[in-house]
């Protein structure tokens, strides 16, 4: 039985990073949204979220207002309408967002 005893090196700066981005609580539903930003291109919006995780509106925009935004991996814009009149925010994946799912949801 061998081991692996390579070493990973990184880039300067880069470690404190990975150590960031790994103390950033998700829950699955979360790291799934994020996954929906990424695959669609790293832009869409909150019902093309909704409708590929048959999730309801109040779960996504829980995550993305309480989680994802807030820690900077996803940019959310909300589209200018008229008054009284309700549009889907549009969503668009980070570096960092990115970078989270590479490293820390290994995806």
């Amino acid at each position: 039985m061998s081991r692996d005893l390579s070493v990973k090196f990184f880039p300067v700066g880069m470690y404190d990073i990975i150590m960031e981005l790994e103390e950033i609580d998700l829950d699955d539903r979360a790291v799934s949204i994020l996954r929906v930003v990424r695959d669609l291109d790293g832009e869409c919006t909150t019902r093309d979220v909704r409708d590929a995780l048959d999730l309801s509106r109040g779960i996504v925009n829980y995550r993305i207002d309480e989680y994802l935004e807030p820690n900077n991996l996803i940019i959310g814009r909300n589209q200018k309408v008229a008054p009284g009149e309700m549009r889907p925010k549009e969503l668009e994946i980070t570096d960092r967002g990115m970078e989270y799912l590479e490293t820390v949801a290994g995806s």
